[in-house]
């Protein structure tokens, strides 16, 4: 894992970043859950962002023995991310994912 190290951490740090930005913010993230398809609602996107907020601080904080269990939620996080960005552009929807 250590030469990957760096590229977990980035991830990790884009997911603060996108996690601020749903607490601060989080009606762009409505509209883009909305047009995938999703039931969404401010409250939703704001626990949403609360449990990236969460996720990051583990990943930060994690014993190294438990590395193997936050590095398959931040990926799986991750792939979530993907899916519903796929969906929203093969439904042709030009919306912002809300994350920044």
């Amino acid at each position: 894992m250590p030469i990957l190290l760096p590229l977990y951490l980035a991830f990790t740090l884009l997911l603060v970043i996108a996690s601020v930005s749903k607490l601060r913010s989080p009606d762009q993230a409505v509209v883009a859950a909305r047009a995938s398809g999703l039931p969404a609602s401010r409250l939703a996107v704001r626990m949403f962002g609360c449990y990236e907020a969460i996720l990051a601080v583990a990943i930060v904080v994690v014993s190294p023995g438990d590395l193997p269990v936050t590095a398959i939620a931040l990926s799986a996080t991750y792939l979530g991310f993907a899916l519903m960005t796929l969906r929203l552009v093969r439904l042709g929807t030009p919306v912002s994912c809300g994350c920044f």
